[in-house]
């Protein structure tokens, strides 16, 4: 009812990066039977949220937290050696750049009527790796509105 019309905003922004998707958990260590593709990105939209109301028309969740992960393939150098490859990470770097880019200080609207205020960086969870994969963590601070 409140997030999926910002997480569909949200994809069609960030969609250039790569194929985005709704985030379930899918790359957790020890998780069975789960798919994910990578690269991509995966959007975690807050649950268990309290709604507020600014007036009869408008409800409004305040300051949620919209991570937007991203992970790529970071593979090792050989069965010998755990350095990753530095030209793995600085593309990853440079895809979550210019996820950021897109996002920060993004403000979704659903024609005039706005779904959300702006979208403010508050942490940044870099390069965390699992298996042969690399992946980062962008969360934002936001409210989203829900008119009728």
């Amino acid at each position: 009812m409140f997030t999926y019309p910002v997480y569909k905003k949200l994809k069609q922004v960030i969609s250039n990066v790569g194929p985005v998707f709704y985030y379930l958990n899918q790359y957790t260590r020890n998780k069975d039977k789960t798919s994910y593709k990578v690269p991509a990105v995966y959007i975690e939209m807050p649950t268990n949220a309290k709604v507020d109301s600014l007036n009869r028309k408008i409800k409004v969740l305040l300051k949620q937290q919209i991570k937007i992960h991203y992970i790529s393939y970071a593979p090792f150098k050989s069965d010998n050696d755990n350095t990753i490859q530095d030209a793995a990470l600085a593309q990853h770097t440079a895809q979550l750049a210019a996820i950021h880019t897109l996002v920060d200080n993004l403000q979704l609207k659903d024609g005039e009527k706005a779904l959300t205020n702006q979208f403010i960086l508050i942490n940044s969870s870099e390069n965390k790796f699992e298996d042969m994969c690399v992946y980062s963590i962008l969360t934002y601070q936001t409210d989203i509105y829900l008119r009728r």
